[in-house]
This record gives C-alpha cells, structure tokens and sequence, in this order.
C-alpha cells in the first residue's frame, strides 16, 4: 500500500508519523508541492501509484480522479472539501474524509488575533512606523464589548469561549439544538440575528455557508452600530 501526503503542515513534521505508517505496511510518498497546494497534471504526477492520500488544499477534480484509477482514498488534513469533486469521487468508489475539529482552536485564534488588530489598529500602526511616521491611534479595549458570532459551531464555540475570558459579553447565532446547548453552557447567549446585530459592538463570522445569491441581509444591518466589523 502506497500512501501519500500532500498536506504542507503534515510534510512539515513528516518523520514524526514514519514509524507509524511504517507499522501499518504503508510506504509513504512525500511529493513536492511548490506553493499552497497541487492541482491538474502536477496533481496527476504527484499520484502516481498512490492508493491513498493525505492531503491539503488540492484539487481532486474529476478529469484529475479519471486519470487515478489507483486511487481509492482521499483523507482531507483539515475540515473543508470544496478542493474535491465527491460525486465524481463516489461515482468512482474513492472513499473521501475529512478530520473535524482539528483546527478549532487554531482558527479561533486567528480570528481573535484579527479582531484584536483591528479594534486596536496594529496594522495600520505599523504600516506608518515603516514609512517613518509615529502615531498614536485611538483603540479600543475588548472587556465588557457585545460580540455577536453568526455560526456557534466548533470554531465559533472555541473563539466565544477565548471572548469570554477576555470579559466580552458573547452572544451566539446558531439554528442547530446541539450547538446551541453547548454554547449556553458556555455562557453564550443565543438569540435572532435581527435583534442581536443592533446592539453589537462587533461581529465574527464562523459559519461555512455564504448567504445565498441576491438574498436581502438581515433587517438588522440597517440599525448596526458603526463599530460593527
């Protein structure tokens, strides 16, 4: 059995998992992948012969899983499958998962790290400091501000969590019972959006689905604050 891994983060720390695919009679394939992710022929090439994968941002297209007849599993180093055609997949018996959960934490962080940066204006501070300019910007502190998270699932429950022990009041918008338990146990709030964006302070989007094509935005819009981001 031939697997490869195409995942950047996985290529990263690869000799950490040798002995254990190793154990389980797999030899391991390490292709290059010279930017973000592999698509097309670079894609094509970097399988040949591989019956399984671990991997990142690629694009499993279905001309591409047409020349993969080998191909028979595809594990996604992340949450997201958007890089992979799953009716072209399942029409050709190749079996595709994903790891959820994996990065919660990582991405709530970076979702704080943005919004911190944002009320605080670090970015634009230090695009002036470059140009040789000293300012004294205006911030804001995060204790006691009303965050609304649209989209309480894994990651959003993570960044309301890192919210709350910051001191912000966190409220939470999300349609699944589940979710919503686990969120009020948290000490988040839930409730509608159209009442809880006018009387935000800021808002996070967590959730995984856009709004769809032409659809009006919440009413709410209309009354936000203009500290609202």
């Amino acid at each position: 059995m031939r697997l490869a891994a195409t995942c950047k983060h996985l290529q990263r720390d690869i000799d950490d998992y040798r002995e254990l695919f190793e154990a389980h009679g797999a030899e391991l394939v390490v292709p290059p992948v010279p930017g973000q992710e592999l698509a097309g022929d670079d894609l094509v090439a970097a399988m040949a012969g591989v019956d399984g994968v671990i991997a990142g941002d690629d694009k499993f297209t279905a001309d591409v899983l047409d020349r993969l007849p080998q191909l028979r599993a595809i594990s996604k180093w992340g949450i997201g499958l958007d890089g992979i055609d799953l009716a072209a997949a399942a029409e050709r018996g190749v079996t595709v998962t994903n790891t959820p959960g994996m990065f919660n934490d990582e991405v709530a962080e970076i979702a704080l790290g943005y919004l911190i940066a944002s009320v605080r204006g670090i970015v634009s501070t230090d695009r002036a400091v470059r140009r040789g300019e000293w300012r004294n910007p205006v911030g804001r502190s995060l204790g006691g501000k009303h965050v609304v998270v649209v989209g309480v699932g894994n990651i959003g429950l993570a960044f309301c969590r890192k919210a709350l022990a910051l001191g912000m009041r966190v409220s939470g918008v999300e349609p699944g019972a589940e979710a919503a338990a686990a969120a009020t146990d948290a000490g988040v709030a839930i409730g509608e959006l159209d009442d809880l964006l006018p009387h935000a302070d800021l808002l996070v989007i967590t959730c995984s689905t856009p709004p769809r094509s032409g659809s009006s935005p919440p009413s709410g819009w209309r009354s936000c604050p203009p500290a609202v981001i």
